[in-house]
């Protein structure tokens, strides 16, 4: 085991030599494959042909410049974000370079909206590596707060964990959406959810449609306007589970932060 190591970093002792697509191989050539795009983050696979071509055409011209510069390569990756994003988001920051900068700005900004300073987690969850995320994140509920980070989580069991203890998907998703339900209704102090997609060992867990429209009932019923933050996982389940009509009920953050961990003004 690496001694080196903080305690946020927990390997499971699989010493990976080589990657190439989906396929790792082990000190030992054992073969694995990669279900979950390592962070969320390889969509294309290890070490694609392709991205070592466009790298040593970049690294050819410069690796760096400060974003007082402007280039070429700066000017079309600023266009290229804004042309796929959805309409009205016209400008990019790319000064925020990652998930968890992303994810700790939603919970600043969605305190602030609704003065209140408790948001709810899921037990399991990794929610980024700074001392904010990291208290946020389920997976270190049973840690001493992390310094600089806060007390104001509330953590709760999602429903996976619920059906790995033989419950059904039905039964699962009411154990969870009734912990929320009495949450919200006997206190006054929450600003937000977080619906992240729980990491698990195939790569994520994402919420079901029923689940988000009984959130959503859960929601109007008991006069809350939640904030939800959703990572990349999430965005079917959600798309496919409210209408759009509903959104102007919520305060959305929306920090895709495995994928490209920016922020639209």
């Amino acid at each position: 085991m690496n001694t080196f190591l903080t305690k946020n970093v927990i390997p499971c002792n699989i010493f990976i030599k080589k990657a190439k697509g989906i396929i790792l191989w082990d000190q030992n050539n054992k073969e694995y494959l990669d279900f979950s795009s390592q962070t969320l983050n390889l969509n294309l696979g290890n070490a694609p042909d392709f991205a070592k071509e466009a790298f040593i055409k970049q690294f050819d011209t410069f690796t760096f410049l400060s974003s007082r510069f402007e280039s070429e390569i700066f000017i079309r990756l600023s266009k290229k974000i804004v042309t796929l994003a959805p309409k009205g988001l016209t400008k990019v920051n790319l000064k925020l370079t990652n998930g968890s900068d992303a994810n700790e700005s939603a919970l600043k900004r969605v305190r602030a909206y609704h003065k209140k300073p408790y948001i709810i987690s899921f037990y399991t969850s990794h929610l980024g590596e700074s001392s904010e995320t990291l208290s946020a994140s389920g997976k270190h509920f049973h840690t001493n707060v992390y310094r600089g980070g806060s007390h104001f989580f509330i953590y709760i069991r999602p429903p996976f964990m619920y059906k790995v203890n033989g419950y059904s998907d039905k039964e699962a998703d009411m154990k969870t959406l009734d912990e929320i339900e009495f949450l919200f209704t006997h206190r006054q102090d929450i600003s937000a959810i977080i619906l992240e997609s729980v990491m698990v060992n195939a790569g994520g867990y994402i919420f079901s449609v029923s689940f988000l429209k009984q959130l959503l009932h859960y929601a109007i019923g008991t006069k809350s306007v939640l904030s939800l933050m959703k990572c990349k996982l999430h965005l079917v389940g959600w798309a496919h589970g409210l209408p759009l009509n509903t959104l102007k009920l919520f305060l959305i953050c929306s920090p895709w932060a495995k994928d490209l961990g920016l922020v639209f003004h």
